[in-house]
């Protein structure tokens, strides 16, 4: 006999009752959790870090998180290959293969491949980091070998509910966009595909997560398109929207009861000198069928290269700009960590 969906026999002392009184205990969907990071680069003097300490060095603090949440995600900011040609833009990130091995081992189950830099060392390169993943049994969303690939979701059934996730970019490099018989990436310009891909998700799944990269860089605050974007995303049928690509934390909006988080900055990354860019969180967070229940940031600053958990006036700086951010879009922050919804605000 299950504990949840059946009736239970009690007996209850009430004057007149002539006998046992039957109580349904309703049927509660499965409750599942989510633990969800930024932009992960294992490339650069990230990767010059993991040459030396190793596979596992940027995922000391993050990692407990991460293997407790029955789904970790992050976006991969980075091509993972040996081989490709640099293609000609300001910055190129090729990670080594064994990179995921940490990746991997921290908990991390799936990633975003939707991004300016997937394919940075051009086709080869991706099909290379598709290979990769596949070896490392990581999923992905984003990416693929032609249009269907990378525009379909990657599912994993949790305590009987099935999850979606979904990558979609506003930021690609020319060339970049997947196509029906050649490699790419899933693109949010004319929102068509996009929002089909969500409704067909919808239809196929309990829970749909997705992943955008949009934005503008080191801009704390989301633009009207993102806004407008997320929304329909939302229509479309998302339980849970997260951005990236700023590299700067941005506010939280609910949206029809679904958040919306506009940017979660950077994750593992390069340290670029400026408090905005190293102050980031991990998103924990508990679901059903039903969306979401629960939500809560954990602060880390990311000191040379990796996560690193913080408390105190540090935790207290973070939560301060991010109830700062959000307060403006209708949610309310806590000092610890917790996001919910200012009432009265649709």
């Amino acid at each position: 006999m299950t504990k949840l969906g059946i009736i239970i026999l009690t007996l209850i002392s009430l004057s007149g009752a002539a006998g046992p009184v039957l109580l349904t205990v309703p049927e509660q969907p499965p409750t599942f959790s989510l633990a969800i990071g930024g932009d992960v680069l294992l490339a650069g003097t990230v990767g010059e870090r993991i040459k030396i300490h190793g596979v596992n060095y940027p995922w000391g603090d993050v990692a407990p998180f991460l293997q407790q949440a029955d789904l970790a995600i992050v976006n991969l900011e980075t091509s993972v290959a040996e081989g490709g040609k640099p293609q000609e833009k300001t910055f190129t990130f090729r990670s080594r293969p064994e990179t995921l091995e940490g990746l991997k081992a921290a908990g991390v189950d799936m990633v975003a491949l939707a991004n300016n830099h997937v394919l940075d060392y051009g086709r080869e390169g991706l099909e290379e980091t598709l290979s990769y993943l596949a070896r490392y049994e990581i999923q992905h969303a984003g990416a693929g070998l032609n249009e269907k690939s990378a525009y379909a979701p990657a599912i994993k059934e949790i305590n009987g509910a099935k999850i979606a996730f979904l990558s979609f970019s506003m930021v690609v490099p020319p060339g970049w966009q997947v196509g029906n018989d050649h490699p790419g990436v899933a693109v949010a310009y004319g929102l068509d595909k996009m929002l089909r891909a969500v409704k067909n998700a919808k239809d196929a799944t309990d829970f749909v997560l997705v992943y955008m990269h949009w934005g503008i860089e080191r801009q704390s605050t989301p633009s009207n398109i993102q806004q407008e974007i997320g929304r329909e995303l939302v229509n479309a049928g998302a339980d849970l929207v997260i951005g990236s690509h700023p590299h700067v934390l941005q506010g939280i909006e609910f949206y029809r009861g679904v958040p919306i988080f506009y940017s979660l900055g950077n994750f593992v990354f390069t340290n670029r000198g400026l408090q905005t860019t190293e102050d980031t969180i991990l998103l924990l967070i508990e679901a059903d069928k039903n969306g979401v229940a629960s939500l809560r940031a954990v602060p880390f600053e990311i000191i040379k290269n990796k996560p690193t958990i913080v408390g105190g006036k540090d935790q207290e700086r973070i939560f301060n700009r991010l109830i700062k951010l959000s307060s403006p879009l209708g949610t309310e922050v806590t000092l610890d960590g917790e996001i919910f919804p200012i009432a009265n605000v649709p």
